[in-house]
């Protein structure tokens, strides 16, 4: 099926700005399209409407027209669109209780006998990556984000859509099924007309060959991938980080402009890399963290947890974070993360060991006293706001402990830390875009200073300026002495913010320590087999024989290099990576 939308125009009830504004465009039968754009650019109003779902679902004036095509002449127009959507928050559109009747059920509507729809069920559990009797038979709300991101996935595969809308849920998943999706992904292309709603270069280049940038509900680039990557003017407009590979030849004033590894790899084959100076401390023994001597504000010592009629959830936890320190919680899915954040935030009771708080016993204080102390951000708290405007939304916490002095004052506060638009305080909470509803619900949890911060999967879904601002508000607590947890599969993340890491594996520390040590090239093994990745620029800067997390680190690797006489362990001969003669 090709997709044909011409002078699509809609407005959703009571907005005097349209959602879309004259949006045209063909998409051809079996293309992958990246679909990208800022915060409130569109992009899930057009997947709505390719799906059918506006004005019918949501209310509203549409105006223009959505053809869907069949290779036989065939047309169907909004409202009976066959596309199936993946959305943002997958959890909003699960509908049963257990995992197999989610998937069981449309194949049923289809006409398949409950034998026969039970079977092609499991089978597309199995090829989402969500294999066996345990997984079937689970209830839909005990999954992960990500689990319920490739459960919703094998739903909409039940329904045969013609066309597949996938509506940025990259993000939601660890590296081992966010692999599955990419597989199942490139499969149905050719097959299936492919929508793919994405911040994440790096997934636009592995899937897509065309970009389309909305920017205020109108179409403002739509192109080759390569050739708009390339592109600053368009990058900006788009809310899009250039590719890795694209940022490193430039801090290494490269001319040409490679877009993925192996381009970077032939770029330094063929290029001398301008001499750049050793880092003046290159050498030095790191310098000892200004938290190192504090006592902890969080701790935690040999714990273990089971949820009723279940294995083991954690397995004697054991883990410190002291003020001024940022420490990762990292694992798979199913590893024991989103167990450890309620623990800290009291909702659940160890069954052995202690969570102590800021100096609270978790298992004597009410969780609502602990909060008084205690910020957690769990995932999907973005999904509970309640107030109609986003000042009244941050205040909430402030209100009802009655700490209404300067309100207005903490609320400015609070917004700065986190970066939110000062013109958004007056928005409806409800109708912003998902990324600055992330940030409304942070500034919220954070407008009470408190002395621990927890953050359960704050970048996941999250796109590149969103992501800057929640690094920069990290790095902020930082600075104030804040103790900071969070758990995170996105390793990247984790490099740019954190000072400590412990892996976890089946509810129990697999590695635990600096996040250097934890991410160096002896435990590569020990991340992989936790279905764990190293930092993009450790893969890049492995690929030439250096070893790098950020992109300072390659920049004085390069210059380590320099001064060694070449790469160490060279995977690129040094004579190609640094320009000199064999």
């Amino acid at each position: 099926m090709s997709i044909r939308v011409q002078d699509l125009t809609f407005h959703y009830p009571a907005s005097d700005l349209p959602a879309l504004d004259g949006v045209s465009l063909h998409i051809a039968h079996g293309e992958v399209v990246g679909l990208v754009g800022p915060p409130g650019a569109g992009k899930t109003t057009l997947c709505l409407a390719l799906a059918g779902l506006v004005p019918g679902v949501t209310g509203g004036r549409l105006t223009g027209e959505v053809h869907v095509d069949g290779e036989d002449g065939d047309s169907e127009e909004a409202g009976g669109a066959p596309a199936g959507i993946v959305f943002e928050d997958p959890g909003g559109q699960l509908t049963q209780l257990r995992v197999l009747s989610e998937v069981a059920d449309p194949l049923r509507t289809r006409g398949l006998t409950p034998a026969d729809a039970e079977a092609e069920a499991r089978r597309l559990l199995d090829r989402v990556g969500l294999p066996g009797e345990e997984v079937a038979q689970r209830w839909v709300w005990e999954l992960s984000e990500g689990q319920q991101v490739l459960l919703a996935l094998a739903a909409t595969l039940a329904t045969r859509p013609e066309v597949l809308v996938l509506d940025t849920v990259m993000g939601h998943l660890d590296p081992t099924h966010r692999a599955e999706l990419l597989r199942v992904v490139r499969e149905e292309s050719g097959r299936r007309t492919v929508v793919l709603v994405e911040q994440d270069a790096g997934v636009l280049i592995d899937l897509a060959a065309r970009l389309i940038v909305l920017v205020d509900g109108a179409v403002a680039a739509d192109g080759p991938l390569a050739e708009l990557l390339a592109d600053d003017d368009v990058l900006a407009l788009a809310d899009l980080d250039a590719p890795l590979a694209l940022r490193a030849a430039r801090r290494l004033d490269l001319a040409e402009r490679p877009l993925t590894t192996e381009d970077f790899i032939d770029v330094l084959r063929r290029t001398r890399v301008p001499r750049v100076p050793p880092s003046p401390d290159r050498g030095a023994a790191p310098p000892t963290p200004p938290w190192a001597g504090e006592p902890a504000r969080i701790q935690v010592q040999d714990v273990d947890f089971a949820y009723p009629d279940r294995s083991p959830a954690l397995r004697g936890i054991s883990l410190q974070v002291r003020p001024g320190e940022v420490h990762a919680v990292m694992g798979p899915t199913g590893a024991g993360k989103s167990t450890l954040v309620r623990l800290l935030a009291g909702l659940l009771r160890p069954v052995a060991g202690t969570v102590v708080v800021d100096d609270q016993d978790t298992r004597e204080v009410h969780p609502a006293d602990l909060a008084l102390r205690v910020a957690t951000l769990p995932q999907g708290a973005a999904q509970t706001l309640s107030r109609r405007r986003v000042r009244d939304e941050i205040a909430l916490s402030l209100r009802r402990r009655k700490r209404t002095g300067e309100l207005d004052a903490r609320v400015e506060i609070a917004r700065k830390l986190v970066g939110l638009p000062a013109d958004l305080l007056d928005a409806d909470p409800i109708l912003l875009p998902s990324a600055h509803r992330r940030l409304v619900a942070l500034a919220a949890a954070l407008v009470v200073e408190p002395a621990v911060v927890v953050l359960d999967a704050p970048f996941s879904g999250l796109g590149p300026e969103a992501r800057h601002r929640l690094v920069a508000t990290v790095r902020e607590l930082r600075r104030r002495g804040t103790a900071v947890l969070l758990t995170e599969h996105d390793v990247d993340s984790v490099a740019e913010v954190a000072d400590t890491v412990t892996v976890l594996d089946h509810g129990a520390v697999a590695l635990q320590g600096p996040v250097r040590e934890v991410f160096g090239t002896r435990h590569h093994e020990q991340l992989t087999l936790r279905r764990l990745e190293l930092p993009q620029v450790g893969v890049l800067a492995r690929s030439v024989g250096l070893e790098a997390y950020t992109l300072d680190d390659l920049v004085a690797a390069f210059s380590a290099a320099r001064a060694d006489g070449g790469p160490p362990n060279g995977s690129v001969p040094a004579s190609a990576v640094l320009g000199r003669d064999s």
